[in-house]
Order: structure tokens, then C-alpha cells, then sequence
């Protein structure tokens, strides 16, 4: 089962997003602000992280320069998400960008796309 990892600050977004993903078979883990997401991420490992911009104590583009510079962090996808442009940045530290409200037929197509294929189950 694909884990993924939603921080988000606001509870309803954390909310809908989870029960989405959760219906559609992803184990979900969530943070509501970018430094709770980095200390799930350094303990779970999880296969994809959706990370919004605008988040308290550390906002989610920190979020991914911090994954991007250890090695064991680095190659998990991280889809960034706001109601904002995406930052100017030449070398971006996130895997896919996607404009808030988030459709979610989008969301679930870009998460099977990030999401490393899994082993088969005997």
C-alpha cells in the first residue's frame, strides 16, 4: 500500500484530500504545517508528499529544499500545491506543482504518476 503524506494547515483541505486518497486505497499521513511534515517524513519514509505552500513555522517549498538536501529524503516526490502562482524559482525542489481548489480527478492522476510502482502481493 503507497503511503502518502498531505500537510496542509487548513483542516478542511487536510480533510478532503484525506478522504479522497483513502478511498482510493493510499495509507494517508498528515501534518498541518511544514515542520510536522518534515519529522513524518525522516520517521515514515512516506511514497509521496502533497505539501501546501502557505503553511505556519515552516512553508512547503522550505519543506522540500530541506527533503532535497538529505540524501535519504531527497528522491520522494513532492507535489506542491497553492491558490497562489508558483514561486520563481530556476530549480525548483518539488516534483509537480498544481493551482488550488485542486481538482481531484487531477490530484489522484498526478499522485498514481509520482507514486513508485509497488511489488506485486503474493
Amino acid at each position: 500500500m503507497c503511503t502518502v503524506l498531505l500537510a496542509d494547515d487548513n483542516a478542511r483541505d487536510l480533510e478532503a484530500l484525506q478522504l479522497v486518497l483513502e478511498h482510493e486505497g493510499y495509507r494517508v499521513m498528515t501534518a498541518d504545517n511544514g515542520c510536522g511534515a518534515l519529522l513524518a517524513v525522516q520517521r515514515e519514509r512516506p511514497d509521496v508528499v502533497i505539501t501546501d505552500w502557505n503553511m505556519p513555522f515552516m512553508d512547503g517549498v522550505e519543506l522540500c529544499f530541506r527533503m532535497k538536501r538529505q540524501p535519504a529524503l531527497a528522491l520522494i516526490p513532492v507535489m506542491l500545491v497553492s491558490a497562489s502562482l508558483p514561486p520563481g524559482i530556476s530549480a525548483a525542489p518539488w516534483t509537480a506543482f498544481c493551482r488550488k481548489p485542486v481538482a481531484m480527478r487531477r490530484l489522484l492522476e498526478l499522485v498514481g504518476e509520482l507514486v513508485p510502482p509497488q511489488p506485486a502481493k503474493d
